[in-house]
Parts: C-alpha cells; structure tokens; sequence
C-alpha cells in the first residue's frame, strides 16, 4: 500500500540514506573518521567497538536484516553507541579528553530531548482526549522511550500525562546531580547545568509555539 511504500521510503532515509547526514549510516561512518584521525588518543577497544558498528551497519545483508526485523538492528545499533559510552569511562583516562567526550554526549542529550518534547508535545496534548486510555498512555510513553528515559520515568515519575512527561524530560534532578558528580560540584559547573537546562526548555517553548500541528480529524 501507500502508506507502506512511504514508511519504507522514510525507515531507508533515516537508517541507510548516504546523502543524509543524520541517517545512522552517515552518523557512525563520521564518527569512525573522525575515531581513526585520532586513533592514538582512545583506547583498542573503543576503537574496535566503533569499527564493528561501521562494518555492521555496512554489511551486504544490513537492509535484508532491517526488512526481517528492524527492531533488532536499531537495538544493535543502541547497544553498540551504549557500549561506546561505557568503554570510554572504562578505558580512558578521566582527563581532558574524556570531559570532552562527556560534554559533547549530555549537550547532544539536551538538543535531541528538546527537540523531541517540541516535536510530539502538541501532538499529544490534541489526542489526549481523542484515544482511548490505553492506547493514550502507549502514545504517550513512546515518548519516554525516544529519550531511552522509559525505566528510569516508571521508576521515579508518577501520573501519565503530557506535562508531566515534558517536565520529567526537561527538568528531572537526577540528570543535574549526576553531571555535578562528573564534573564537580562547582559553581561553573552548576551555572552551566541550569543553563543548559533553561536552553532546553525555551528552546522546545519556541519551537512548540512555532510549529503548531492541527488536531487529527
């Protein structure tokens, strides 16, 4: 059908698609440049991590395998940027290099979490009430589970509601306290938190302001 065809046309750009550079191909074949000019300054395995990412999303079989099952490729891909970020604060020393690494992972947090609660906000406050309770709270914590927050929100978060998931996204203290501990508990270091944090949140406002979405018929 249609709506098949599309599907399978917007699954390729974003998985496969060479000319997209935020497809998971461009990503992780960037990254494995950008890993081998500074070869000598990650650990063997971070870097073999990374390689085996690369040859797997290039594998001749990749878009056969992601027909099969696309769930289980993305869930490698996951685990893998997962394992990524564990070797790093395994087997890198925790100087420079790896506050770095650590900077550029929760700054790209924020944008990505801003970017979704912009994106599906208005959405769901319009079908809050248009959907049965279930599905309602399915929609609702798929959400949650973009963000890879879903256990930690079912363990600490309460009702289920839009806001409430907005607030939990944005403004959950765990994360703050957590970024303290890396990187001490300084005032530059706090200031820098909440300013990233108040970012987010302006940032989702406007784009949620600008970006309005009609209510489904």
């Amino acid at each position: 059908s249609g709506r098949r065809h599309m599907g399978a046309r917007i699954a390729n750009f974003l998985v496969f698609d060479e000319k997209n550079p935020n497809s998971i191909y461009s990503c992780i074949t960037r990254a494995r440049e950008n890993a081998r000019s500074i070869r000598e300054n990650i650990s063997a395995e971070m870097w073999e991590n990374l390689n085996s990412l690369y040859w797997m999303i290039r594998a001749e079989d990749v878009s056969g395998r992601f027909d099969e099952s696309a769930t289980d490729l993305l869930k490698q891909v996951t685990n893998g940027s997962l394992l990524f970020q564990g070797l790093a604060d395994q087997t890198l020393g925790h100087s420079q290099s790896w506050q770095f690494v650590q900077l550029g992972k929760y700054l790209e947090r924020i944008e990505v979490t801003s970017r979704i609660v912009a994106t599906k906000f208005d959405v769901l406050r319009a079908v809050e009430d248009e959907i049965e309770h279930t599905e309602r709270n399915m929609h609702l914590l798929s959400v949650v589970r973009s963000c890879c927050a879903l256990e930690s929100f079912r363990r600490n978060a309460g009702e289920i509601d839009p806001d409430h998931i907005a607030a939990f996204l944005l403004l959950e203290t765990t994360n703050v306290v957590k970024f303290a501990l890396l990187f001490g508990t300084t005032w530059f270091v706090n200031a820098l938190v909440f300013t990233g944090v108040l970012l987010s949140v302006y940032a989702a406002i406007e784009v949620a302001r600008h970006s309005r979405l009609p209510r489904p018929p």
